[in-house]
């Protein structure tokens, strides 16, 4: 058995994938494992990653037709030895000693879970980034407060911890108890439906978020930014999955409140910035409104955490009337771009 897997799904990440596996070998952790995972990437990824598997005992590569992500990393976390486990997404990198640290935190402490800080940005601009909550060592009632403000710290929209995979260090046989716990067809959110059932179901958790060398990459075509005509679909089936998931747990469930109606935002936010037809607009935001039992969400939540602006918005949601949503959105970017 290995002390660590790292595995790295890969799709469409030519030009990055290099400085990505770079940074994982040059990691100063002995018994490590590599999975590469790509996920029948049409560019030149296969061909490197053979090349490194032939270069490196330590890598290993599968290839499979493409599935998607979640999919990609559910391959290799099966393929997975090490009593450890983590991810790196293809054209993300680690910008220095990672890994040793956080094992030596999981033996200290035996530690299910260890989550790091990280960077954002590119190779010439990014920001230093923290969890809200505080590094420290979680076990027993304080791993209680923990899981109470992991979805949601008490600012819209802002989560304690972080839901990335690729930010924690996490004990395999752990992870694979959960199953799959994130919908295959997830994009967006498929961190967040692995992530808060892990903390839930973990017993000590040590957050270090002054560790902070893992380095997420932005980039203009992210998955996560682009726009996706599946997007409510798919943002149903992962709330479904998260309240699942959550559902023994009182105090994870209520901020799922939250998190749901954050990321339909993101939804009604896109299809207000690229689509012109209002009334077609108006239809389907209403449509998700009714779906997602948007006015029973917003009656669960503490209106006083939200700012003026989300505050009005939410009362347009809860009254249905998404004709004065869009016009809202459309004043708030305005304010925003004018500083105010």
């Amino acid at each position: 058995m290995a002390e660590l897997s790292v595995v790295v799904p890969i799709y469409r990440v030519e030009p990055y994938l290099k400085k990505c596996v770079d940074s994982i070998l040059r990691q100063c952790v002995v018994d490590m494992e590599l999975i590469l995972v790509d996920d029948g990437s049409p560019d030149g990824c296969p061909q490197i990653c053979d090349a490194y598997a032939n270069a490196d005992a330590r890598v290993r590569v599968i290839h499979q037709a493409n599935q998607g992500s979640v999919r990609a990393r559910r391959a290799g976390l099966l393929a997975a030895c090490g009593e450890y486990v983590t991810f790196v997404d293809g054209d993300d990198w680690l910008a220095g000693e990672m890994y040793a640290p956080m094992l030596a935190l999981a033996r200290k402490h035996h530690a299910d879970v260890v989550i790091s800080g990280y960077r954002q940005g590119n190779e010439q601009t990014y920001a230093l980034k923290r969890n809200v909550i505080d590094s420290g060592v979680y076990r027993g009632a304080e791993l209680r407060k923990l899981k109470d403000r992991a979805l949601y710290s008490g600012v819209y929209y802002e989560p304690g911890i972080v839901a990335a995979l690729w930010n924690k260090l996490i004990r395999r046989d752990l992870l694979l108890s959960l199953g799959d716990a994130a919908p295959a067809e997830a994009k967006m959110g498929d961190d967040a439906a692995v992530t808060y059932p892990l903390l839930l179901a973990a017993s000590c958790v040590v957050v270090q978020n002054e560790l902070q060398t893992y380095h997420y990459r932005e980039t203009g075509g992210s998955m996560s930014r682009s726009p996706d005509r599946q997007y409510f679909d798919r943002l149903y089936a992962l709330i479904n999955s998260l309240e699942e998931h959550l559902a023994d747990d009182a105090g994870m469930l209520r901020q799922l409140d939250y998190y749901a109606l954050f990321v339909l935002e993101i939804g009604f936010c896109q299809m207000i910035a690229v689509h012109r037809q209002l009334f077609k607009t108006c239809r389907v935001i209403s449509q998700q409104i009714a779906r997602f039992a948007v006015a029973e969400r917003i009656g669960r939540i503490d209106k006083r955490t939200l700012d003026r602006r989300a505050r009005a918005r939410m009362r347009m949601l809860r009254g249905n009337c998404p004709g004065a949503y869009i016009l809202l959105w459309i004043a708030d970017g305005v304010l925003a771009k004018l500083g105010i």
